[in-house]
């Protein structure tokens, strides 16, 4: 069945916190485009977005509270999050016939309470598996998700695993399930401000190793520290781990990295705007993600679509765009074990010819995850909810295999 005409189907996004949300404008925006009688409501949002600055119907309807309920030294937070009730006043008057919800939450159950009154369709965007964040261990979390798959009328997910998830532990209809990164590199925001990164690092030793992120006990530093050392005292020391990020754990990792004796070679640079993150992507060589718990990883993707090799811990959702070997390297990252990372990183060292040929590998794989490609992706699975459109996932994928 070909596609109809959607410009008038209204639709709203309801994600309860966009505080780390920068990377959404640019999908966002391209959505609009598509979808000009859209809405996105939220709970928090980036600092810098307000109304005025980006080019999409934006609705902040109150404060998102996160309470928490236990956490582990290395995974996510474990945790209740209270977004603000009013969201059904809102919706009722926005009045959708599609709704985007982000994951399993409170505005997630409200709108499929409503949804036999209201007869929108609801989509769950669901960004990845990972153990803290699947629950599966609380029975009542999971009865309440398999209650939310059951009144559903779709799925996205950024990951196989993802799928996994939802088709063999929550039993979603596999047809119902739709694979595809939503969470993608917005080159254009990325690369808005302009910073002097070459001159930042011209006396740094080459290569330049990347991390980007929050400084956490789950982004894994301290096993990348380790493994760095490690490298050191195999006699390597012609290189640079510049670490882009803030976080409670910094203090104790700048004092961790002049016990073992890197001090030289690693570089703090701090918090970096969304806007000049393109600026430290160009500006190094290689990118290393030693994540213990990520659902996702967009920072894969991003580091990607800048040319860049990557090296990706395998607890990351986002792994699975590394071809090992071929745009970089999957390791285990073990706080026991950091040699094998060692060792991966020394091939660089070593073969300075790796950094161009998996690069450019890279670059060739992110091509085709924009916003705008995303924003083709949702059209996709909204015609196919409201019947426009036949066949499922399965169809979806060939589709998209088609279009490369």
């Amino acid at each position: 069945m070909k596609s109809q005409d959607v410009s008038n189907v209204r639709v709203a996004w309801i994600i309860p916190s966009m505080a780390r949300g920068f990377a959404w404008q640019g999908l966002l925006e391209e959505f609009a485009s598509i979808f000009p009688d859209s809405m996105v409501f939220t709970g928090l949002q980036p600092m810098d977005w307000s109304k005025d600055n980006v080019d999409f119907n934006l609705n902040v309807v109150g404060i998102t509270r996160f309470i928490t309920i236990g956490k582990n030294n290395s995974n996510y937070e474990r945790g209740i999050i209270i977004p603000p009730f009013n969201i059904l006043f809102h919706l009722l008057k926005f009045f959708p016939d599609v709704i985007l919800a982000y994951g399993f939450s409170i505005w997630t159950v409200i709108v499929l309470l409503l949804k036999p009154f209201t007869r929108w369709r609801v989509i769950i965007v669901y960004e990845g598996s990972s153990p803290t964040v699947d629950a599966r261990e609380s029975k009542c979390r999971v009865c309440g998700r398999k209650l939310i798959r059951k009144f559903s009328d779709a799925f996205i997910t950024n990951s196989k695993s993802g799928k996994s998830y939802l088709v063999q532990f929550l039993k979603a209809k596999k047809e119902l399930v739709f694979v595809r990164p939503y969470l993608v590199p917005d080159i254009k925001n990325m690369s808005e401000k302009k910073v002097d990164v070459k001159k930042l690092l011209k006396d740094e030793k080459r290569p330049v190793f990347l991390y980007v992120g929050l400084i956490i006990k789950r982004k894994g530093l301290k096993f990348l520290i380790e493994s760095f050392a490690a490298l050191k005292r195999k006699g390597y020391d012609d290189f640079t781990l510049v670490i882009a990020g803030e976080g409670p754990q910094r203090l104790e990792l700048e004092s961790m990295v002049e016990e073992v004796g890197i001090e030289k070679q690693v570089k703090w640079i701090g918090w970096v705007d969304y806007s000049s993150l393109g600026c430290f992507f160009n500006s190094s060589d290689i990118f290393v993600f030693p994540t213990f718990e990520d659902t996702w990883g967009l920072v894969v993707l991003e580091a990607m679509a800048f040319g860049k090799p990557v090296l990706c811990s395998e607890l990351a959702g986002a792994m699975e765009m590394v071809q090992n070997g071929e745009n970089g390297f999957i390791f285990n990252p073990a706080l026991d074990k950091p040699e094998e990372l060692s060792e991966i990183l020394r091939r660089f060292i070593d073969n300075p010819n790796l950094v161009k040929r998996m690069g450019e590998k890279s670059k060739q794989l992110a091509s085709s995850h924009t916003p705008k490609t995303v924003a083709n992706n949702l059209k996709y699975i909204i015609e196919f909810v409201l019947g426009l459109r036949d066949g499922g996932s399965e169809v979806f994928s060939e589709y998209h295999q088609r279009e490369r």
